[in-house]
């Protein structure tokens, strides 16, 4: 059967934070040939910490063919946010989508 894989990221403690999913069709073909497949996750801004990848290999997603729990860690050390001097913490999420804020008089 091809395949198709999932990127995890992942927080300190293994919690899944998002799935990066390239296709949402097989798109690996079966066999036993070696293939090199090259994978780009564009992030969200993700608050300073530690994170990991975990990959996914499989048909479907009720069926698993490989997978690679917390295969790769990397560490965000800069905040998204320019300015700010106060750290992040847990309770507010993991992750600090562009906003915008308008006011307005009313009267």
């Amino acid at each position: 059967k091809p395949a198709m894989l999932s990127v995890d990221i992942c927080d300190s403690m293994g919690v899944s934070l998002m799935q990066a999913l390239p296709s949402l069709e097989p798109f690996i073909p079966n066999g036993r040939e070696r293939r090199l497949i090259r994978v780009s996750v564009e992030l969200p801004p993700l608050v300073p910490g530690r994170y990991s990848t975990t990959v996914w290999v499989g048909p479907h997603n009720t069926e698993t063919f490989d997978a690679a729990p917390e295969c790769v860690s990397f560490e965000v050390a800069q905040t998204p946010t320019p300015g700010r001097t106060y750290p992040h913490t847990a309770d507010h999420g993991f992750l600090v989508p562009p906003s915008k804020a308008t006011v307005e008089d009313v009267t």
